[in-house]
């Protein structure tokens, strides 16, 4: 018979197929089929089919055959198990369907595995089962045949025994066995190798020949019995081998992971059993010792049965209570003498509550605190704990009550509470007193620093000028010192919170690093910047905070830093779908470094590493403290490494957040604007050294000055004259600022504009105030000492007005610097750098003054070297001035005057002096050339 052509056919069908003769006999399968049972064609063709299944299966089959022998439909299904290579069991989902065509007709079997899915629902089963039968029997002897029969139902194998160990002397035993001889057993010398074992088996041991999953060769005496495969699994029962279990076939065979699983929890579930019944018997030995130990011990102990009869009264508890245990033992209820009381004073009728609710519900009591009154009209304070007992019906039989004396804990917890309170109050307090004391510091100082930047901007005498800068940095030491002071205080009560919104990250970190390059320059050392590129600009956070702790590392870093460099690294350390970016910090110096005791106290308040009389350098110890609470609320982290000698790397994480394409870079728009060059502003402050010293910076840039010594007088002048602004100080006499502005902003008589922008002048700086002013309809403020750039970046933020004072034209370019500056060849000149910082946002006028500079400058050189060697006073003078004005574009105004005296000594024929400074100059005008052909570069990069 021909069927070449449904071997074809079947091939394309993705399960295995069996096609199948009318006497039952295989005539064709495809490759399916023989992957599926692992044996090759030759051994299947001319087989019966019946031969590849389960005795219990091949009725069902021949069922299936007989509806099917007339019909082409698929006539039925079964889920069975296909026998392959030495006994491996394959489970499927087969159908039958009658196949007939002119060449042949018979059968056409489909099988489709299943996987394990019901072979392991058939040993979960005998899982559940012997876990049920187990829960009541009482000793091992009624377990071991249960155990080995579904042992031997899961494993498939044909036989097995099960060893013992003697709860008493620890020896070994053949306990059970089935489908196996004692001899036959016995031969195989187990018990004599326990025995031999100090704690026995420990670990699974599996015996099989080459190609299974065996770890050892049947020994000869299994071989000697026919066992090809064979395992023994150790049974723990309170942390040590307790049983063995031992199964056997005479096939060969694997043991796949499940089955093995199951085995593992049989064994589990029949050392679990071994242990209960270990501790009964443990337990009924040790019954008397336990009563003498509920009698001692230190908490109060009283039982109920299910009853509510009184079994156990301990002495701690005849204490406790102040009643005999004789008198309640065997009654249900308490002496009425005694009272109960719950935490919220609340009265409890029956003590007996927490007992006869642990006996309803079966659950445990835990801390509920009771107040007693004893007989004697003492009091206690009682922490109550109750554990229900339960019997073989699973339902609670007795419940245990514990209690303990927790009354002098009470009492503690009260004073460390009112204590607390107290430190609450006294740190409130102490923020009212600084907030006070710190006014009371900054009005005089605000006059002070006035008067200073006032004297300092007219004609001085080299020393007056020297000491007004040291005067001015004696000011800001101070003003430094109350803002940290101020700024510990709020931590401290915890005030301090962080403003999150838009900023940009490297101008942020620019604002740090300006202040700081000055110092680099003065010292000789090399300030280096590495932001990742990777990291975008635009995050939110709050970048003051930022800056604020930057700086603070950067300072420090210069303080301790005599020679070398600081670098600052900035990194990305992660990245989540919601949006936060961590970055990492890092800010690293060559200086004296810190001794490994003092780096773990380092963040901690008011300590500093440069201590004690004889020290060098200046500071509060505040700086690194304030740091670690900023870098806290950013949720990241803060720490140091160094050696003493070595320098030093300070480093913190925080967390940010991307910011959308779509969300605006700042906060809101003033909303009032003015583009008027001159504004006319009405000052409204009591102080004359504020009155002379704003109005002087006011009137310098060209703006129209009124003063008003108090609010009263103000809104008088308001009436009269129309202003562009009000710079309003917030404590006067006669009548405040916020009264003022409260009048003014609800002003209905449309003699002024009620909505004029108003600037606050106050001495007052935590947020707190800063809200105050804003709910009285103040615009924004400026905090004293008044410093003018602050001053004019108000006034341009409410005003749009750009006029500034002459020196101070370009401070207001950019509130947000981009460029970071990196490490300029032999930084010759701090105002080259102010020049970078001018630019920053006109790259393109900036780009090209150095483009002529840089152009030009070589040409000058050499005209200026032929008008010395021929004594040209002319060409040598044009030749000065003209370096002086490049120089003056370059805003390197210290340079450009020396460069000026020495035209004017040309000009009165001094050659020989100017040969003289000219020859000083030069090497200086070349570190400006080559540092411009660097900014030039710089320039180039940043608008890449």
């Amino acid at each position: 018979m021909d069927i070449s052509r449904i071997e074809k056919f079947i091939e394309y069908v993705p399960d295995a197929v069996f096609i199948i003769e009318p006497d039952g006999m295989i005539a064709a399968l495809n490759k399916r089929a023989l992957r599926l049972t692992g044996l090759d064609s030759t051994a299947l063709i001319g087989i019966s089919f019946s031969d590849l299944l389960l005795p219990e299966h091949v009725s069902l089959l021949k069922r299936l055959y007989l509806s099917g022998e007339s019909s082409s439909d698929i006539q039925g299904r079964m889920n069975t198990v296909l026998l392959g290579r030495e006994g491996h069991r394959v489970h499927v989902n087969l159908r039958a369907q009658g196949f007939r065509d002119q060449m042949f007709s018979g059968y056409m079997v489909v099988c489709r595995e299943v996987g394990h899915h019901l072979e392991l629902e058939r040993q979960r089963s005998l899982q559940h089962d012997l876990a049920m039968a187990l829960v009541g029997i009482q000793n091992i002897e009624e377990a071991v045949n249960l155990v080995l029969d579904t042992g031997l139902k899961i494993s498939e194998c044909d036989g097995g025994a099960l060893f013992l160990r003697g709860a008493e002397n620890g020896r070994w035993k053949l306990s059970s066995f089935i489908n196996i001889e004692e001899e036959e057993i016995t031969s195989l010398s187990f018990v004599e190798e326990l025995n031999r074992l100090p704690d026995g088996i420990r670990q699974w041991i599996v015996f099989g020949e080459r190609g299974s999953d065996a770890v050892l060769s049947p020994p000869p005496a299994m071989r000697r019995l026919g066992i090809r495969f064979a395992m023994t699994i150790p049974v723990i029962s309170e942390t040590k081998p307790g049983a063995v279990l031992f199964f056997f076939s005479h096939q060969a065979k694997q043991m796949d992971v499940e089955a093995r699983r199951s085995l593992e929890i049989i064994a589990s579930q029949f050392g679990s059993l071994v242990a209960r019944l270990h501790s009964e018997r443990k337990f009924r030995s040790v019954e008397g010792f336990g009563r003498s130990l509920i009698k001692s011990m230190p908490s109060g102990l009283i039982t109920r049965n299910r009853d509510g009869i009184i079994t156990h009264f301990n002495l701690a508890a005849e204490q406790l209570l102040g009643i005999k245990g004789d008198t309640v033992i065997g009654k249900r209820d308490l002496p009425d003498a005694l009272f109960f009381f719950d935490e919220k004073g609340n009265i409890i009728e029956h003590f007996d509550a927490p007992t006869f609710l642990v006996l309803e519900s079966g659950k445990p009591l835990r801390n509920v605190l009771v107040r007693a009154i004893r007989p004697d009209g003492s009091t206690v304070w009682l922490s109550v704990n109750g554990e229900p007992l339960f019997g073989k019906d699973e339902e609670p039989v007795a419940a245990v009550i514990t209690m303990k004396d927790v009354s002098d804990h009470l009492r503690l917890v009260d004073e460390l509470e009112q204590a607390r309170q107290m430190a609450v109050t006294a740190s409130d307090s102490k923020s009212r007193f600084l907030a006070n004391i710190s006014h009371e510091i900054r009005t005089p100082l605000s006059g002070i620093m006035g008067m200073t930047d006032l004297l300092l901007s007219g004609p001085l005498t080299e020393d007056q000028r020297e000491n007004l800068f040291l005067m001015k940095e004696a000011e800001e030491l101070l003003l430094d010192i109350i803002n940290k002071v101020l700024e510990i205080s709020k931590i401290e009560s915890g005030k301090l919170s962080l403003e999150l919104e838009p900023f940009r990250l490297r101008g942020a970190i620019n604002k740090a690093a300006l202040p700081i390059f000055m110092g680099c320059k003065e010292k000789g050392i090399v300030l280096d910047i590495d932001v990742s590129p990777s990291i975008p600009d635009r995050l939110i956070g709050d970048g003051s905070r930022l800056t604020q702790v930057l700086t603070n590392f950067l300072s420090n870093a210069l303080k301790f830093t005599e020679s070398g460099t600081i670098t600052l690294t900035v990194v990305e350390t992660s990245r989540n779908e919601n949006g936060k970016i961590e970055l990492f910090f890092s800010v690293k110096d060559t200086g004296i470094g810190i001794p490994s005791d003092a780096q773990t106290t380092i963040f901690d308040d008011f300590r500093q590493i440069d201590s004690g009389p004889a020290k060098r350098h200046q500071g509060t110890g505040l700086g690194l403290a304030i740091s670690k609470k900023l870098v806290e609320l950013m949720d990241g982290s803060i720490g140091v490494e160094s050696e003493g000698g070595q320098g030093s790397r300070f480093f913190f994480s925080a967390m940010f957040t991307l910011l959308d394409e779509g969300e605006p870079e700042t906060g809101n728009e003033a909303e009032h604007v003015s583009h008027e060059r001159r504004l006319r502003v009405l000052l409204a402050e009591d102080n004359e050294l504020n009155q002379r010293s704003i109005s002087y910076f006011l009137e310098e840039a060209g703006h129209l000055v009124t003063i008003a010594a108090n609010g009263r007088e103000a809104i008088e002048v308001l009436k009269r004259e129309p202003f562009d602004l009000i710079l309003m100080d917030v404590q006067m006499p006669e009548m405040d600022g916020m009264e003022a502005t409260g009048i003014i902003r609800s002003h209905t008589d449309r003699l002024f504009n009620p909505n004029i922008p108003i600037i606050a002048l106050t001495a007052y700086a935590l947020k707190e105030d800063e809200l105050r002013f804003i709910a009285a309809g103040m615009d924004r403020f400026v905090t004293k000492p008044i410093k003018k750039e602050l001053l004019f970046l108000a006034i341009y933020e409410m005003t749009g007005n750009t006029l500034l004072p002459v020196e101070d034209e370009a401070g207001l370019r950019s509130s947000d610097p981009s460029i970071v500056p990196g490490s300029i060849s032999d930084r010759e000149s701090e105002e080259l750098y102010e020049f970078l910082r001018d630019y920053q946002n006109d790259l393109d006028i900036g780009r090209q003054i150095l483009d002529v500079f840089i152009d030009e400058y070589p040409a000058k050189k050499e005209t200026l070297g032929q008008a010395l060697r021929n004594r040209d006073v002319e060409l040598l003078a044009d030749q000065l001035h003209s370096l002086t004005n490049s120089l003056s574009a370059l805003r390197i105004f210290g340079l450009g005057n020396e460069c000026h005296l020495a035209e004017a000594l040309t000009k009165d024929g001094e050659l020989e002096e100017v040969e003289r400074r000219v020859a000083r100059l030069l090497p200086r005008f070349d570190r400006v050339h080559e540092n411009a052909i660097h900014c030039r570069q710089i320039i180039d990069d940043i608008d890449m």
